[in-house]
């Protein structure tokens, strides 16, 4: 199955500009020749045509081509343009041919101009205020390294070589909050685009292989969705740009329309396909189509291959292609199955991590962030805090006003903390009246100005029938070396001093002193 950086993109999301796709483009040589499709761009200094009009754009410089890959993926499924390179020296070209990026994905080890140099470029040209850089290695010292020169490059985020798509898609998130995982509602677009294009890019390639012509071109319609996707085996002449949706190009129009097998021995002797609007006029012979159609009338598209010579296409190879048309569509077909099923189980997994009442991460999912988060402050050297909030007196508003009223301030109180957070801080419902918030690269200080900015807000929360609402906090920052259930343990200490000492207070390590 061929490498995810040749996957396909949906109508409407982004497609590459064929001029980016030949063998010396920013894929690199030796990049599969399986290429998106090439939609045209809104001007002709723009290579791509955006989701947005915004023109935003993250560059991705990464030798590895699947992981330039995953990270590509992520990326486009926020609906924002993906760049990519292999060369440090054509990454510094980018940045000075175009508009910055709003996010920098850069390897540490990249060919002909290392990570170090480029970003020190990125810097020399954008100033202070530059894009944030997330940097990859695989290497300790170097993330140490860039890790210790952030504030001199920019680097928001360290990134390990070996991380997965879903640690790698968290980590983008916190450098860019566009780029946050959506909710669970609208999680079905990820694993339906990769099935979807992995199924069809497989049958493409298996198509051009088994007929040994120069281009298959299949065009998919999956309830609102839409697929275009392009298997080339040469260079090809970009086609003429301003044209609309490839399913209505006379290729795929008449099969789609037509629900039969279409043979064109030669296109260049035909008097309706001689001025097909695509491919561009003279560089194609042969073509054949069939339609992909469903049973169940889900899917809807046409397989279509051409060659640059005059088609030599039996009765016997039409049936043969027609039969892949119909394996194909009822591969998609189960696959639309299987994302459905994927949904339901996500959406069963993200419950099962969530608070019902606050719609934070419940216990369980906060001791997988924290695990995450100690991770990253030892692999980086950074601090992490723990604050550890209780809502004083809670079970006696339970208990007078009722449990409505008890969810309507663990609400309150977890809007109060969400907005007073950072886009990077994690927080979650830890027990019935507890709250945990992480506060990864904030040492103890930082956490107790937070800690005492919460609970000035929640003092100040109006809730008439549950009288005056205050939390107490215990505030801790993680050891070097130190097992977070210790750090829990000393929060949570913390937390009982300030109950002692009357509630509604902040209490911090008494080893290390707050001014």
């Amino acid at each position: 199955m061929p490498a995810r950086a040749d996957r396909l993109t949906s109508v409407g999301r982004l497609y590459t500009h064929p001029d980016l796709l030949q063998p010396d483009n920013a894929l690199g040589r030796g990049a599969n020749p399986a290429l998106r499709a090439p939609v045209p761009p809104q001007s002709p200094s723009a290579p791509t045509l955006e989701s947005t009009q915004s023109g935003a754009y993250v560059l991705i410089a990464d030798p590895d081509p699947r992981r330039a890959a995953m990270l590509r993926d992520i990326v486009e499924q926020a609906g924002i343009e993906a760049l990519v390179t292999r060369n440090g020296d054509e990454a510094k070209a980018m940045l000075r041919r175009r508009r910055l990026p709003v996010l920098v994905i850069a390897n540490l080890s990249l060919p002909r101009l290392d990570g170090f140099a480029l970003l020190a470029d990125l810097r020399r040209i954008a100033g202070s205020s530059g894009p944030p850089v997330v940097v990859v290695s695989s290497s300790k010292e170097l993330s140490s390294a860039a890790w210790n020169l952030k504030e001199r490059l920019g680097v928001r985020e360290l990134l390990a070589a070996d991380a997965t798509e879903e640690m790698a898609a968290e980590t983008l998130g916190r450098a860019l909050p566009a780029l946050r995982m959506p909710d669970a509602e609208g999680a079905a677009d990820g694993p339906t685009d990769r099935w979807v294009a992995e199924t069809i890019d497989r049958y493409a390639t298996d198509v051009a292989r088994r007929f040994s012509v120069a281009l298959v071109a299949v065009t998919i319609s999956i309830g609102e969705r839409e697929w275009f996707r392009i298997h080339v085996n040469q260079p090809r002449r970009p086609r003429r740009r301003g044209l609309p949706s490839p399913r209505t190009w006379t290729f795929f129009r008449q099969v789609l329309e037509g629900h039969e097998p279409l043979v064109v021995p030669d296109v260049q002797q035909h008097p309706l396909f001689a001025q097909a609007e695509f491919p561009p006029a003279g560089t194609i012979r042969g073509y054949a189509g069939v339609p992909v159609m469903s049973a169940g009338g889900h899917v809807d598209g046409a397989l279509c291959l051409f060659d640059s010579e005059p088609l030599a296409f039996d009765a016997r190879a039409l049936d043969a292609l027609t039969e892949i048309g119909h394996r194909l569509a009822l591969e998609l077909d189960l696959s639309r199955e299987r994302a459905d099923i994927q949904q339901r189980f996500t959406a069963l997994s993200r419950l099962a991590l969530t608070d019902p009442v606050t719609g934070l991460a419940n216990r369980r999912g906060g001791e997988e962030a924290l695990a995450r988060e100690v991770a990253r402050a030892r692999r980086t050297g950074s601090p992490l805090s723990l604050v550890l909030f209780d809502i004083d007196r809670f079970k006696s508003i339970n208990d007078q006003a009722g449990h409505a009223v008890g969810d309507r301030v663990l609400r309150g109180i977890s809007e109060i903390l969400s907005t007073s957070q950072r886009g990077s801080d994690l927080a979650m419902r830890w027990g019935g009246e507890e709250f945990l918030v992480l506060l990864p690269d904030v040492g103890l200080h930082g956490a107790r100005v937070f800690a005492e900015r919460v609970r000035e807000n929640v003092q100040n929360l109006e809730i008439p029938e549950a009288g005056r609402i205050t939390v107490s906090a215990g505030v801790a920052e993680l050891s070097a070396d130190e097992d977070p259930a210790a750090a829990l343990a000393r929060a949570d200490a913390n937390l009982y001093r300030a109950k002692a000492g009357g509630r509604n207070r902040v209490e911090a390590d008494q080893a290390q002193p707050i001014p």
